[in-house]
């Protein structure tokens, strides 16, 4: 089966198949882990390479990558066990503590600077740490309680020292460092978007460390910094939005108030606080933090730890950001992330041990390559997806359940604690009552003591100075008439007898000092009673609220369970949903381009119906064009007719004007001879006029009768050429319809097709977040130095002069060189010197690749100072040039090939492709006879690549 059919691994969970695999008693943690990784009928997630492996291993457990000759001989290695012996080599190598020191001092400090405790007495401390295998909780203990006066624990102080015991920078560090909850927004009010984050979870975290400072000790001429404690006291908070008060005392994430023993005012400290004295309460909440926090019973811290171990090793979290461990943002596997709390517990917080376990494990070993084909398996996920919908339901009310009864209990310890509170404030008012007495008697006290310490002194004077006296007076009498003894008998006897008036004063002052002790003394007395019974009173109210307290803690850690586990069934159904409609999407994206076929077939066929009508119209138009050209013709014959019909009319009108005047003028004078011719001729004349005008309307009435011939014709070309005109433009909207069908089936198959696209990233996505695909790692900072060093032969180089320098100098003898203890301490010796030599660069990577001080390490960003850096450091170019191994190494090859082989093995711990060998080799045929600064510069090349940065 393929091996895209892994995808399902996550879904196919213990708690969902209801199965599970059997193993024999007290299996390694690795097969538990692959037991709830598993894949479903034997499918297997596709496995890294071994030299993907080797990388990724020796970069998670010692910092750098194997040398060449290392590569080549694991990945010729046919042994069955070679990886399971190679992580046990790294374990052991003495590279080991170094990183992992490294590993810690991120997590821990964040690169914070050094400010009391030197970066070499830090490293030092952690660096032995894990050589000795320091079990976490011890190590975490020691972080938590040291003070910083004793020199041989001072290193660990460091945590708190170098953030100047600053208690809110405290109360959110401690709880995202070892508890992974960033409680920030919670410090003046319930976290607004986290439910499991309660004012009161940061204030009682808060308390374990408000009460501790800096103080400056004087040794002579030098002073220390160190942590001094003063004594604790409940913390009283009202949140910004409701106002409601509060009382918490300290208490872990996860946990109830501490329980403190009473202690009447006076009586709080060991060692009060003083100038120049580092106070010390017969209580401890810091210490009380270390010791709570460590004892493997904190589910918060085990799991925190277990956490960022397995996001150091895989490259994220079960829980991801590492400090949002909360019921909205639950592990990708929450019974998972429990078993790795549990089992790193059972091992006794053994981090090499542990590291071994999750590097033994198949997910860990898993490729970085997403699944190719994820259709295959999209039915199993719709069956899969419909056995989670049906378990959907009993969950989300299982949690609703959860959640009201978590709820309803917050409620209820609320409530307890409104009764507990008036009662906690008599206490406080009763205590400081007794506390202002108490200082009154103090100070009586003190004055009398004081009074006793003069007036005993001035008796033991005057004790003295009789004593003196009498021994002058036989002195005297001894040596008569002796002056000085004389003169040094009248001065002590004026010294004594006036010590001697003195006394009586004294001894009133004492008297009276002893009788006014009396009033403070009886109300201190006073003062006690209210006290207790306050302190009486508000004991089984601290017990209610205590009781709530746990059963409120319980619900939450249930609801947070139920919560979570409802998320993960939400998330593996989304993923399989994805998976199940991919088909579905790829079916879509078929008929979207069949779609598209038979649209591109409608528009090419409309196109040719346009095409062929073409003809059609331009016969028409031409039918037109001829039509239209005896139509000026027959105008002008219109014109011309109608102009001589004018003319003609214009004669025959003056004509018969004439005649008629005429005509009068004849039948007035009818005898005129003259004037009947005249009317005779214009009437003749009148009548042919009326015949031409007849016959020129004759001629007009032809013309426009041809006109009309003419425009009926141009009528009906004209009206032949629209109707082909209209059924081109017909045809012309089918073209342009089809083509906006075109473009809308296009678009369709975009749309699946990105639709598609999106959900195999989505896929992908989940795939990494899921472990079903290992996910890419930047190189930190540190790490990019040292692997630098490692695949140039820098580093090695400067092992080997340590090694001379050391078989010089102190030499082993015969005997050491075969004491493996011997070995070992020499191997521990030239690392020292060598990261002595080499560590100044790391501090320039660091301000290259680093994040700011102070704020979490693990994001990859990329800048243009890098490039530059990368480009044009004098260091970098240093090292690659030739002399150094790894460049050699590609210049000693005569075989082109082979030196491609030594570049890739030397820099990124694999062999090339065909094709970067065939780029290796042209290159260095191009560059034949500058062969050196060629091979050089491939070298250079490899180093910025992006897989470089990467744990590939």
């Amino acid at each position: 089966m393929s091996s895209t059919a892994s995808l399902l691994w996550r879904f196919v969970l213990v708690v969902i198949a209801g199965h599970a695999i059997s193993f024999a008693d007290d299996p390694p943690l690795h097969l538990l882990v692959d037991q709830r990784l598993a894949p479903v009928s034997g499918i297997d997630a596709p496995q890294c390479s071994d030299a993907e492996f080797l990388r990724r291993v020796s970069l998670d457990l010692i910092g750098m990558p194997p040398g060449p000759d290392e590569a080549r001989a694991f990945i010729d290695d046919t042994a069955p066990d070679k990886r399971e012996r190679l992580i046990d080599r790294l374990l052991e190598s003495v590279h080991y503590p170094r990183h992992m020191a490294s590993v810690l001092d991120l997590m821990l400090m964040e690169r914070r600077a050094n400010t009391h405790v030197s970066a070499d007495e830090w490293q030092a401390w952690l660096v032995k740490s894990v050589r000795d295998n320091k079990p976490w909780n011890v190590l975490a203990r020691e972080l938590l309680s040291a003070d910083g006066e004793d020199p041989a624990t001072r290193p660990a102080a460091r945590f708190m020292l170098d953030r100047a015991a600053e208690s809110h920078l405290l109360t959110r560090d401690i709880g995202r460092v070892f508890f992974g909850r960033d409680l920030q927004c919670a410090q003046c009010h319930d976290h607004p978007l986290v439910d499991d984050y309660l004012q009161a979870d940061y204030h009682g975290l808060l308390a374990f460390v408000a009460a501790s400072s800096l103080q400056t000790l004087k040794e002579g001429d030098k002073e220390k910094t160190v942590l001094a404690e003063k004594a604790g006291s409940d913390a009283s908070f009202k949140s910004v939005l409701m106002g409601i008060p509060h009382r918490t005392g300290a208490r872990l994430p996860d946990g109830v108030s501490v329980q403190e023993p009473f202690l009447l005012p006076g009586e709080e400290y060991k060692t009060a606080p003083a100038d120049n004295v580092k106070s010390v309460p017969q209580f401890s909440r810091r210490l009380k933090l270390a010791e709570t926090a460590t004892d493997g019973s904190n589910i918060a811290f085990n799991e925190n730890i277990a956490n960022r171990l397995w996001a150091h090793m895989f490259g994220r979290g079960l829980v991801h950001p590492l400090d949002l461990h909360h019921a909205d943002n639950p592990a990708t596997d929450p019974e998972l992330l429990r078993l790795l709390a549990e089992q790193f517990v059972t091992m006794n917080f053994d981090i090499r041990a542990f590291l071994k376990q999750l590097a033994m494990t198949k997910a860990y070993q898993r490729g970085f390559d997403a699944p190719a084909d994820p259709l295959t398996v999209a039915a199993e996920a719709a069956e899969l997806a419909a056995a989670l919908s049906q378990n959907l339901p009993s969950a989300e009310e299982q949690a609703k359940q959860s959640a009201s009864e978590y709820a309803a209990l917050t409620e209820a310890w609320y409530a307890a604690e409104a009764v507990a509170l008036p009662v906690a404030t008599e206490v406080d008012t009763a205590r400081n009552q007794y506390a202002e007495a108490r200082k009154k008697l103090d100070e009586a006290t003190t004055a009398l003591v004081a009074a006793k310490a003069g007036l005993t002194a001035k008796e033991s004077a005057a004790t003295a100075l009789q004593q003196a006296v009498t021994a002058l007076e036989q002195a005297a009498q001894a040596i008569p008439g002796d002056a000085e003894i004389t003169d040094a008998t009248k001065k002590l006897t004026a010294k004594l007898q006036q010590a001697k008036a003195e006394i009586p004063g004294l001894t009133k002052s004492v008297e009276e000092l002893t009788a006014a002790l009396a009033a403070p003394t009886e109300a201190l007395t006073n003062a006690k009673p209210p006290l207790d019974a306050a302190v009486a009173r508000l004991a089984p109210l601290n017990a209610a609220v205590l009781d709530a307290e746990q059963k409120m803690l319980v619900a939450r850690r249930r609801a947070a369970v139920h919560a979570g586990a409802v998320r993960s069934l939400q998330q593996r159904l989304e993923t399989a949903n994805l998976i199940a409609q991919l088909p579905v999407t790829q079916q879509a994206i078929v008929a979207a381009r069949q779609m598209v076929a038979d649209r591109e077939g409608d528009v090419a066929a409309a196109q040719q119906q346009l095409s062929e009508y073409a003809a059609v119209v331009s016969k028409a138009e031409a039918n037109a064009s001829a039509a239209a050209e005896p139509v000026a013709a027959a105008q002008a014959v219109v014109t011309a007719a109608q102009g001589e019909h004018n003319k003609r009319v214009a004669e025959a009108s003056s004509i018969a004007a004439a005649f008629t005047s005429a005509d009068a003028a004849r039948q007035k004078i009818p005898d005129d001879a003259v004037l009947t011719e005249v009317a005779a001729k214009l009437q003749e004349r009148k009548a042919v006029a009326e015949s031409l005008t007849a016959e020129t309307q004759k001629n007009v009435a032809a013309a426009l009768a041809e006109q009309q011939a003419v425009a009926d014709a141009v009528a009906a070309v004209q009206q032949e050429l629209s109707a082909v005109r209209a059924e081109r433009d017909v045809r012309q909207q089918a073209v342009d319809s089809a083509a906006e069908s075109l473009v809308a089936a296009r678009a369709e198959v975009e749309a699946r097709t990105a639709e598609f696209e999106t959900s195999l990233a989505s896929l992908t996505d989940r795939w990494t977040k899921d472990f079903t695909v290992s996910s890419l790692k930047p190189l930190t900072p540190e790490q990019m130095c040292w692997t630098i060093f490692k695949v140039t032969g820098v580093y090695d180089a400067y092992w080997a002069a340590e090694v001379a320098e050391l078989d010089k100098s102190s030499p082993l003898t015969d005997e050491q060189k075969q004491d493996p203890a011997a070995i070992a301490a020499r191997d521990i010796e030239l690392e020292q010197r060598t990261f002595d030599k080499l560590k100044g660069n790391v501090g320039t990577f660091v301000t290259y690749y680093g994040a700011a001080a102070g704020q979490p390490q693990t994001d990859f960003f990329a800048t243009a100072d890098q490039a530059l850096f990368a480009a044009n450091g004098g260091s970098i170019n240093s090292w690659v040039s030739p002399g150094n191994t790894a460049t050699n190494r590609v210049i000693q090859q005569n075989d082109p090939k082979l030196a491609a082989e030594a570049l890739y093995l030397s820099v990124l711990t694999r062999l090339p492709t065909e094709e970067e060998t065939a780029d290796v080799v042209n290159y260095l045929a191009a560059r034949e006879s500058d062969r050196p600064v060629a091979s050089q510069e491939l070298v250079w090349a490899l180093l910025n690549s992006a897989e470089f940065r990467f744990n590939h």
